[in-house]
């Protein structure tokens, strides 16, 4: 799982429910276009996430 992808988990539900009834194609754009504005800062959490999940299944995987 990527950066962008960790972070849409968390604010996915939140728009839906502000947005009740919205396309799930309208609620991605929204979310990539809400994600292109945090600055790397603020991205960077994420992208932690990311890696420490890509070691853990590694981890966890080893022959793949």
């Amino acid at each position: 799982m990527n950066a962008y992808m960790i972070w849409s988990r968390i604010h996915r539900p939140v728009l839906k429910q502000a947005h009740p009834g919205t396309p799930f194609s309208i609620i991605s754009g929204r979310l990539g276009e809400e994600w292109n504005k945090l600055t790397v800062e603020q991205q960077q959490p994420y992208y932690d996430e990311a890696k420490r999940l890509k070691r853990k299944h590694s981890e966890e995987h080893p022959s793949k």
